[in-house]
């Protein structure tokens, strides 16, 4: 995270992990931003995770009762 004070802007920087190729420059990506939407960015996070996650009645369960993804499989079905 940085700001510019001339512009008045942040800048989000996310860096991806090395590979196991430790040669391999890791991926980055920057989003600028004023401050007014990363307050805003910052606001909707917090009622997403105040939220939280629904229980599942059987946790053994392989798929939710309205047939989504389970969290715990991270988006993935099978």
């Amino acid at each position: 995270m940085g700001y510019d004070i001339e512009n008045d802007l942040v800048v989000l920087i996310f860096e991806s992990p090395k590979a196991g190729n430790a040669a391999e420059a890791p991926g980055v990506v920057r989003f600028w931003c004023k401050r007014a939407e990363l307050a805003g960015l910052a606001a909707w996070a917090r009622e997403l995770v105040s939220r939280g996650r629904p229980a599942l009645d059987d946790p053994a369960s392989i798929e939710p009762p309205d047939g989504g993804v389970l969290p715990r499989n991270n988006g993935h079905k099978h």
